[in-house]
């Protein structure tokens, strides 16, 4: 059902006078009783977040000031906002994550807040939270993660990550060993070149190439499962995995 927007309406230069008046009739219809409070309240509930905030929602965009508007305004969704709040109810439906690029012009910080009102009213035992961080203020881990986190909706593909764990905290790494097993589940093929230890007893299969470094090394000196390659323990990276595993 198309949201209600007053006949006329011009996004541009907007007169909220019939918004207004409208919530004002309705808010008085409620007080008087004839408005069946609860059946409202399932009506907003049965997945109608966009219709939720356009009917009663404020926003605050200071743009507005600039132009002589008010800067506390009716939050009417135009149908791109409408599509987001859709694809934000069905990202938490189907208990999923999801990454949105933000941009000014969708509101998208205020469509969150008003999404998680809506939540917060009419879904029991709702818990949000909100966090806003510059890219440049984040841990190498969490840009490493941020990065993989936008390949998780792609179609196939394969993903080749050079020594992935550099510089990160050991509860970095094992967030992206969680976020690699994640690719791996969506069908996705990850091949890591590292020598964390912790990273070689996570994996499926092992190619350890030695059997020294640099000019020593460069040959294939063992190819199987991580179990397989400390049980051998005949060449150094089996040594240190068997020490790290406890074997």
């Amino acid at each position: 059902m198309a949201l209600w927007l007053p006949e006329g309406f011009d996004w541009r230069n907007p007169d909220y006078t019939p918004v207004y008046l409208r919530r004002s009739e309705a808010l008085m219809r409620i007080r008087k009783g004839d408005v069946d409070l609860k059946a409202l309240k399932q009506y907003y509930a049965e997945d109608r977040p966009a219709q939720f905030i356009h009917d009663w929602g404020m926003t605050f965009d200071p743009r507005n000031a600039e132009r002589k508007l008010p800067t506390t305004v009716p939050f009417l969704l135009f149908e791109r906002q409408e599509q987001f709040l859709t694809w934000l109810k069905d990202r938490w439906r189907g208990r999923e994550d999801g990454l949105a690029e933000k941009s000014r012009d969708m509101g998208m910080s205020w469509l969150c807040v008003g999404f998680a009102v809506w939540m917060l009213l009419f879904q029991p035992g709702t818990v949000t939270g909100f966090g806003s961080r510059k890219v440049y203020t984040l841990s190498g881990g969490e840009r490493q993660r941020l990065k993989l986190a936008t390949h998780l909706g792609a179609a196939g593909g394969v993903y080749v990550l050079d020594e992935p764990t550099t510089g990160l905290h050991l509860a970095d790494v094992a967030q992206l060993l969680g976020l690699l097993d994640r690719l791996v589940e969506a069908g996705k093929s990850v091949i890591v070149v590292e020598h964390h230890q912790s990273v070689m007893a996570h994996a499926d299969w092992i190619i350890d190439l030695g059997p020294g470094a640099g000019h020593d090394g460069g040959r294939i000196v063992f190819e199987g499962t991580p179990a397989d390659l400390v049980a051998a323990r005949d060449t150094l990276t089996a040594q240190h995995l068997a020490a790290y595993v406890g074997a």
